[in-house]
This record gives structure tokens, sequence and C-alpha cells, in this order.
């Protein structure tokens, strides 16, 4: 978990947009800092944003890389908290979010960061009904997760539909959402995509480098933390039958969407739908090779 030159940026966009000045942040795990002040002030400069240079005095004054503190206060955040399992790097809230939090963190926080940790959580779901409990109403949660080039990093890599599905689904305002594309040898280039609605499944783009998600959501008044969520591409698929026929049956019944082949092709027995498969699977080269291109939207967002 660590702020780059890349999250840097974005964090100062949002809060030119948002207004964090005097907001109550918590990040989830601490976020290491590894640049020196020099730099922070020349991305502010680059990305015409003013710092609060004064909560960075005492850095400049040691001749140290600035904490996650006091750098987070430089964009104007009046508090700071930071939660772990462990106390191993100091945080100042030691909480488990894979279990139920205690109710004085309810309505804590106008501002949630998860940079990097929400992958090495095993139980994702209360980790997001936590998130929604510690948020105040209005307030934002902002994950900067890994999505694909991380193998082993954590438990997840996550697909951005996860995020579009649970927090619509649950009654959030999407804010922004980003595709971010990071070289794997460097942090110091990379390319912006701006995410929309999850489409057709993307197994045949080739996605090379490190993938991450940026994504900011706004709690309101009815947000909800259901784990009944559907996948916004089936439920496209399923939207013309009735609620209680999926319900009844979600395996066997077919909208009209999937056409006449795919229905005929699940009334096939067994051995004969093995047989397609094969062969389909067969004759297809293995190296065969991507010709999709990349169905983001690229945006010249920072510099």
């Amino acid at each position: 978990m660590g702020m780059v030159e890349l999250t840097v940026k974005l964090f100062m966009e949002q809060s030119k947009k948002q207004a964090f000045a005097n907001r109550h942040l918590l990040t989830i795990g601490r976020q290491g800092i590894c640049f020196p002040v020099d730099d922070l002030k020349a991305w502010a400069h680059q990305s015409d944003f003013q710092l609060d240079e004064v909560q960075l005095e005492c850095s400049i004054r040691e001749n140290r890389f600035p904490t996650d503190e006091e750098f987070f206060r430089s964009l104007g955040f009046l508090t700071v908290d930071s939660m772990d399992c462990s106390e191993y790097e100091g945080a100042s809230i030691i909480c488990n979010l894979n279990n139920d939090i205690p109710e004085e963190l309810y309505s804590r926080f106008d501002v949630i960061y998860d940079g990097g940790s929400t992958e090495h959580m095993f139980n994702i779901p209360k980790a997001f009904e936590n998130y929604n409990k510690m948020l105040k109403v209005d307030g934002l949660v902002i994950h900067s997760l890994p999505s694909t080039g991380c193998l082993d990093h954590g438990f997840y890599m996550f697909s951005p539909t996860l995020f579009y599905d649970y927090y619509t689904q649950n009654q959030w305002d999407i804010v922004d959402f980003y595709m971010l594309n990071v070289p794997c040898d460097s942090f110091s280039t990379w390319d912006i995509y701006e995410y929309g609605e999850p489409g057709p499944m993307l197994e045949d783009v080739a996605f090379a480098g490190r993938w991450t998600i940026f994504f900011i959501a706004r709690k309101r008044a009815e947000s909800t933390y259901r784990n009944d969520i559907e996948q916004h591409f089936f439920k496209n698929l399923w939207k013309n039958k009735p609620l209680e026929a999926v319900e009844a049956d979600p395996v066997t019944i077919e909208p009209q969407e999937l056409g006449l082949v795919r229905q005929t092709y699940r009334m096939l027995p067994e051995e004969f739908r093995i047989a397609v498969r094969s062969a389909l699977f067969s004759s297809k080269p293995a190296s065969e090779p991507v010709n999709k291109p990349i169905p983001f939207r690229k945006v010249d967002l920072i510099r």
C-alpha cells in the first residue's frame, strides 16, 4: 500500500472537485510515502493544486519523506486516521474488517481511502458493509485496487463490474470510475481510461502491463450494503423474464436475447454438449492473435 505520482495527482484532482478541506479521512492500512517534499510540490504545481505546506514543515526540517498523515493533511484533510488488523505499521485504529466493527466507528468519516487493502481481505462483502457503516451520509469511498497483473499480490484481483454493480445496486452515486494502465516495470508512465457501464465479457482482450481500478462513490441516505448483487451483464439478459421465473429456475430459463442456437444447445443431452464444446475449443489455434481493442475511453486527465 503506497502513494505514487499517479495516485497523488488523482487525489489532488479529487480534492479540487470534492473539497477535502476540513474533512475526516480514514485510510485502510497505512499508506507508504516514498517521495520527497520537493517532488510533492512539483506534482502539485503540475496539477494546479495548492498544498497546505505548513503540514510538511516537520518533514522538511528533519530532511525526510513526509508521513502519510502529513501528506494527506497537506491536501487539506482536518484529521487522518488509519485502520489495520495489526499494530505492525502503527495504525491509529486496530480493527479487523472481515468482522463486524464496533458501533463507535459508525458514521465517523467523510472519506475512506482503500488504497490497496481490500484485496488482502477474505470477506469482501463484510468489508464493503463496514465501509458503508463507517462513512457519513454524503461521504466518499475511494478504491484504488488491482485488476490485472498482480498475481498472488493478494487474495483477489477485481473486475470493474464488481464496483459498478455493488454500488449502483446499493443506491450509491458513482462519482468517477477509471481504469489505470501502468507498465509492470515502472510507475512513472501511465494511461487513464474512463470506465462506463459494464459491457460484454472481455476474455479475448489483451490487457498488457498492470491494470488498477480507481473508483469513487458517494454514500446517500438510502445507501445500503446488501450482498444479493446481480452481475450487470446477466441482469440485462434476464430483464425480459418475470423475476419469479428467474428465481424459480435461474439455470434453465433462457431469455429471448440468447437466441435459438443457445436454447437448442441447452436442450441437447449432456454427451452431445460435451462433443460440441470439444469440437469448438480443439479447433481454435493455441496462438490465435488477440485483435479486440481495449474497450475503455482513454482520457487526458492529468499530466
